[in-house]
């Protein structure tokens, strides 16, 4: 019962509501011992339900994994840092499958896919950060003439970095509510404020959605 009083905002299942209200009924009786033997029966029929239920949640969950995980092995494709990041890549991705899978409340599984699009993020900003690290050191730095017949090592051009952020974390609103044209106009303009607030000198800014 505490599991289902975690999870119950994410359960829409009569069955599963009426079951668990006649098992609370019989807890909250002052002398339920004429009901217990109910109980195993009801306990039985509760897990099939809910384990149902459970399994049919986890689909879209793993699918959410899957796509972060697709997303950070496409953008590690080619790069530098690739067998640096590989195996992390595979191995947190794989924690949080298992994580999915052997998951038994249904509040903690909607939070997973939370966790797989931070994960995401984290892995494209840690990769894009040790890409331009590595480039940066196997680039030759040529001195160039001062105009005296010397050399002089020429002034760094300033190389552009890549940020990557959740939408999630630029639109916070879970739900528009729109009637008119204002109000398109009004979340669009708090939206272009929010992304101009990320906005950086020599930082190119990845959106992910």
């Amino acid at each position: 019962m505490k599991i289902y009083d975690d999870s119950k905002t994410f359960i829409v299942n009569s069955r599963i509501e009426t079951v668990v209200g006649e098992v609370k009924d019989i807890m909250a009786k002052a002398s339920p011992y004429s009901d217990i033997k109910k109980l195993p029966d009801l306990l039985d029929n509760y897990s099939i339900l809910y384990t149902t239920m459970l399994t049919e949640m986890e689909v879209p969950v793993q699918a959410v994994i899957t796509e972060a995980r697709q997303r950070v092995n496409d953008d590690l494709e080619n790069k530098e840092c690739k067998n640096l990041f590989s195996k992390q890549v595979a191995d947190r991705f794989d924690e949080l499958e298992e994580k999915a899978s052997s998951c038994n409340n249904v509040a903690t599984l909607q939070n997973i896919k939370v966790e797989a699009d931070a994960l995401k993020v984290r892995f494209l900003n840690e990769i894009s950060k040790e890409e331009a690290r590595l480039i940066a050191g196997k680039e030759p730095v040529k001195p160039a003439d001062d105009g005296k017949g010397g050399e002089h090592e020429p002034p760094k051009s300033k190389v552009k970095t890549y940020k990557t952020v959740s939408i999630k974390t630029i639109n916070t609103e879970a739900t528009w509510r729109i009637e008119t044209e204002a109000d398109v106009d009004q979340y669009v303009e708090t939206l272009k404020d929010r992304l101009k607030q990320q906005i950086k000198d020599d930082v190119i800014l990845n959106v992910e959605f």
